[in-house]
């Protein structure tokens, strides 16, 4: 279907409806009209900022090397793994035999046996209502025996261009075009209206981004232009509101549903074949922010090939001002951790110690590198997770309906819960950090945290607005330490000079907090500073005027904010804000026998 829907024109040119319409141009019309139409249904709503033209999109058979393969560094092989031609014949009504039948492996994520194991569809189930459009076209055929064999086209048949010969670039002539035809059909959509157009553009999983040029290129001779492959408009050949929002997860853990953080690699280049060990593999909680760092970072370097940067901006070297000197923002449109790892081990003790390490390695990654990013929530659902008679089930077949997934942030079960979303079902094992503590937090703040799992580590404080450049920015879950540093701007106005901070109830209400801040010029001279400590009764607001004028804050816990207002004459200047809250004592018993336990467990 994805062959169809990006380029039915070129690679299926017989597939026509009744009205002599290619099914590749109905599908995409059909696709963008309907979203246009939720457009133009909520176009009065100032909350959105934009839509997202299609999830992990893949070219399908598009730019496929050989019929009798798949890439097992882009795709994920896994079960029963069919090749190209053993699949279309499998669609048509054929039994096929000899496929193979892939599993888990560590490094590369899955290994193929020696020799074919299976055949299938012996019941010859066809997926097709009518035709079936590839024997038809004559990309395969079968033999005598009813074996699926290659047709005339032969096997390289997607490989390049027929027209030009040309290796088929996807992203440039079927992707792209598809994201300017649904990006002009939305734009339309909302006019007049308050919602944002924001494009939210993902790459192909485990492949570069697609590339968005920043001029309007027309075809030679061309009125308002049309792709050669696909036949779409090149007219809307804008960057303008784009976003590159790329997925990204731990595809180890998330696959294997476990994590051992004493020793964690870097899976995004072992997905992509390296094998160098010694530099992919890092050491405990540092090791694993260090890793996700490294890995995030890849997606910064992909920003120079999702839109070229301005010759101005070219010369930069580091992922933050990369980010900072491209005018397209990134975000990181996916990320989470799976819930059930480690055998579903903290459904039944409580014990959130290695969700709430994942959770805060990845936020704190994507903060070093000033990321913006949204975490996985898929459905409140997990009843999945018990059996009638109240015990776990499968691990591999559980989750919230979709497979076999457990992120959701926010649960129905109330298990890892500290106040349970339905309070009418009891956490009878309640969520405890690695030192056996109880977590309670979230009980002291009535239905603000309901629902809510490994609450600690992603509910953090962050510049919601930040009145300059900004240069560091970093929350230390554990301990409760928000951190920040920006260069003031010059700003006309009072608006444009204020610094708007959420600082959550979770860790900064009802505990001793200190607040410390300082306005440092040249050559590293503080011009201003001080450090204010609330008690864990104070929840008054609080307002600060520096004595040589620099600097106002406004600190208000009930609101969750935290205002920092720079004077004209601080602008330039570097401004550091600092957050620490007094943590509970830690009561219960040493849990770190059992860590250990399970750890050296596992190479037994």
């Amino acid at each position: 279907m994805f062959t169809l829907f990006f380029g039915g024109e070129k690679w299926a040119p017989n597939c026509l409806t009744p009205e002599g319409e290619n099914v590749g141009t109905v599908l995409r019309r059909a696709y963008c009209n309907a979203y246009a139409r939720l457009a133009f249904r909520l176009k009065h709503l100032d909350n959105i900022i934009g839509f997202d033209p299609i999830n992990e999109p893949v070219p399908g058979y598009i730019g496929l090397f050989a019929l009798t393969e798949f890439n097992e560094n882009v795709y994920l092989h896994l079960g029963y793994m069919p090749s190209a031609l053993q699949g279309m014949a499998l669609a048509g009504g054929a039994r096929v035999e000899d496929v193979y039948i892939y599993r888990r492996s560590w490094p590369g994520p899955s290994v193929r046996p020696m020799y074919p194991e299976v055949s299938l569809n012996s019941k010859h189930h066809k997926a097709w209502v009518g035709p079936d459009i590839w024997k038809d076209l004559g990309v395969y055929k079968l033999d005598s025996k009813g074996n699926p064999i290659l047709g005339e086209k032969g096997y390289t048949y997607f490989r390049n261009e027929h027209d030009t010969g040309e290796p088929v670039n996807f992203e440039r002539d079927y992707y792209v075009p598809f994201v300017r035809q649904y990006q002009a059909a939305i734009k339309k959509a909302l006019e007049g209206g308050k919602a944002s157009d924001w494009m939210f553009v993902e790459p192909i999983p485990n492949l570069d981004p697609p590339t968005f040029k920043p001029h309007i290129h027309f075809p030679p001779g061309g009125d308002a232009g049309f792709s050669s492959a696909t036949g779409l408009s090149d007219e809307i050949a804008t960057h303008d509101n784009l976003v590159y929002a790329p997925h990204w997860y731990d595809i180890r853990v998330l696959y294997e549903k476990a994590l051992w953080y004493t020793v964690n690699f870097n899976v995004t280049e072992l997905a992509k074949g390296s094998r160098e060990m010694g530099s992919l593999t890092f050491y405990g909680k540092s090791g694993l922010k260090d890793n996700y760092t490294a890995q995030f970072a890849t997606r910064v370097e992909q920003l120079a090939v999702f839109r070229p940067p301005h010759p101005e901006t070219q010369d930069v070297d580091t992922a933050v001002n990369k980010i900072k000197n491209t005018p397209t923002p990134l975000m990181i449109g996916e990320t989470g951790i799976p819930f059930d790892m480690n055998n579903q081990s903290a459904y039944e003790d409580g014990n959130m110690h290695t969700q709430l390490v994942m959770m805060n390695a990845i936020c704190g990654a994507m903060e070093r590198l000033m990321m913006n990013w949204t975490l996985w929530t898929l459905s409140l659902e997990t009843d999945c997770l018990r059996n009638a008679d109240g015990t776990l089930g499968a691990p591999f077949a559980c989750g919230e309906g979709w497979n076999s997934e457990d992120f959701s942030v926010v649960t129905r079960d109330p298990a890892m819960t500290e106040v349970p979303l339905d309070s009418s079902k009891q956490n009878t094992v309640p969520p405890v950090n690695d030192n056996g503590h109880v977590l309670t937090r979230g009980r002291m703040f009535g239905d603000l945290y309901k629902g809510c799992r490994a609450t600690g580590s992603w509910v953090r404080p962050y510049a919601a607005k930040t009145a300059g450049d900004p240069k560091n920015a970093e929350f230390d879950a554990h301990q409760a330490i928000y951190k920040t540093t920006y260069s003031a701007s010059n700003g006309n106005t009072e608006i444009s000079r204020t610094t708007e901070i959420f600082v959550p109830v979770y860790h900064y209400m009802r505990r001793e907090v200190t607040l410390t801040w300082s306005v440092v010029g040249a050559d590293k001279v503080v011009l201003e500073g001080s450090t204010h400590k609330f008690s864990a009764a104070d929840d008054a607001p609080f307002t600060y005027k520096g004595d040589q004028g620099y600097i106002e804050l406004e600190y208000d816990i009930k609101k969750q904010t935290l205002k920092v207002k720079h004077d004209r004459k601080a602008a330039e200047c570097l401004i550091n804000v600092e957050l620490k809250a007094e943590l509970e004592p830690n009561t219960g018993p040493w849990w770190g026998w059992r860590w250990a336990r399970m750890f050296f467990g596992s190479f037994l």
